[in-house]
């Protein structure tokens, strides 16, 4: 093998490029890297908080997760309420994600359920999380006055229940209560309203377990439980209300009931009845009409 200076020089050309293209390798691995890692934090299918407690030292049920944009802020929030008959169900699954590509910040939240504490502990945790979640604007960047909320059969009982009640504080109780639990837009997807309509039927250790007793014997509490019992005039969000005109679940009388007493007392309400269907009433442009009515309230 060749000696003397010029093949020392080669040895540490050679020996500089190897390095200079190592340190290349590891800048661009870092960068991709990096970015993945920040593309995985954000967006519709990985939470930018996870399980986060919005009652402190409380129920292990009392915890949300919130999913962000990639880019921007100051985006509207949308909340979504699971549903499961008060009884299951839990926020790790949220159809409302797809939000999150239009240009929406979204929380998914839990609450306790019916097997944890009767009404109205839901609504309670409900309006609790609501607060939380405007007192952290700023640490997530979206907008507290632009607030709207989404749920689909007791999650759209609830939704409707958070929407009726904006201007009093009757189940707002424990922290932030500096923080208002008002929304602007409510999404209700088959929800109960009038939980009486069901007389004695094969719900009846459903709706004991959420109102505390046969609701025959408990007609206060059925009342409590009743979104319509707290429609005001000129204090009520936009609300868009989906039913299947089959729902042999939850009977669509449900949603007229409510319609119709939105409507009386000067509400902006969209119906929309969801032919053929029964309980799940998705359809092809259900994402669409949902984005729709939340750019058209939230995004003003």
């Amino acid at each position: 093998m060749p000696t003397g200076p010029g093949r020392n020089c080669d040895s540490v050309d050679l020996l500089r490029s190897l390095h200079a293209l190592t340190t290349l390798c590891m800048v661009l691995t870092g960068v991709i890297v990096s970015s993945s890692i920040a593309k995985a934090q954000t967006g519709p299918e990985t939470p930018a908080a996870r399980n986060v407690a919005y009652v402190e030292n409380g129920h292990q049920r009392q915890r949300l997760h919130v999913y962000l944009p990639a880019t921007g802020k100051n985006w509207p929030l949308v909340i979504w309420i699971h549903g499961g008959g008060w009884e299951s169900g839990n926020h790790d699954y949220s159809p409302a994600r797809f939000l999150v590509n239009e240009g929406f910040a979204v929380a998914s939240i839990g609450y306790r359920l019916s097997t944890d504490a009767p009404f109205p502990a839901q609504i309670q945790d409900c309006k609790s999380a609501i607060r939380w979640l405007k007192m952290q604007a700023p640490r997530f960047g979206y907008n507290p006055e632009r607030v709207g909320v989404w749920g689909q059969s007791a999650g759209g009982h609830l939704a409707s229940l958070v929407g009726t009640t904006g201007a009093d504080s009757i189940f707002d109780v424990g922290a932030h209560l500096e923080s208002k639990s008002h929304v602007q837009a409510v999404v209700d997807f088959c929800g109960p309203t009038d939980l009486s309509l069901y007389g004695q039927s094969k719900t009846d250790d459903t709706l004991g377990r959420l109102i505390g007793g046969p609701i025959q014997n408990n007609a206060a509490k059925v009342k409590a439980a009743n979104p319509l019992s707290y429609i005001r005039k000129d204090q009520l969000p936009a609300f868009l209300i989906v039913h299947g005109d089959r729902d042999n679940i939850v009977p669509i009388k449900h949603s007229e009931l409510l319609v119709n007493a939105l409507k009386a007392n000067g509400g902006d309400v969209t119906y929309h009845i969801a032919k053929g269907k029964q309980h799940d009433v998705r359809e092809n442009d259900t994402p669409q009409r949902v984005t729709a009515f939340f750019k058209a309230n939230l995004q003003k």
